[in-house]
């Protein structure tokens, strides 16, 4: 299996990911929720966004397979869609921590006075959670995760 590749899109409006093949995607994860549609992130972010817009995506032989859909405030990494949505989450099959891990670092790289992530209203039959406690410490080796 090839390695993982990680890029920022460049918004909504990015060419290598447009609104058919985020719903593929979309299917293909564990979260499949309509506050996780293109549609809604994206008027989501047209409306209450502020920040910094974080389109993470992760490919595998030039393919894109998941997506971080994040925003950076004042250090904070959120999901895109915080504040008014039920459920959150990841899109695609994130499939395991060193995907997630991944896509995180780089989230982390481009948040100016980066402080943390905060990730509300995962569904429990995602399994970002688990995922989550175990990318931790990749991520920094005195993270701790409830």
């Amino acid at each position: 299996m090839s390695a993982i590749q990680t890029s920022i899109l460049t918004g909504f409006d990015d060419p290598r990911l447009g609104p058919d093949e985020w719903t593929r995607l979309l299917a293909r994860g564990d979260s499949d929720v309509i506050f996780l549609t293109w549609q809604w992130c994206r008027s989501w972010w047209e409306t209450l966004g502020r920040g910094q817009l974080l389109l993470i995506a992760a490919e595998r032989d030039g393919r894109i397979f998941a997506v971080a859909p994040l925003f950076a405030i004042e250090g904070m990494i959120f999901f895109a869609g915080a504040g008014v949505s039920d459920y959150l989450d990841f899109i695609g099959d994130i499939g395991s921590a060193e995907t997630l891990g991944a896509m995180l670092r780089v989230a982390r790289e481009q948040a100016p006075d980066f402080c943390g992530f905060r990730f509300h209203h995962v569904p429990e039959r995602s399994r970002t959670a688990s995922f989550l406690r175990a990318a931790a410490p990749r991520l920094d080796p005195t993270a701790r995760t409830t």
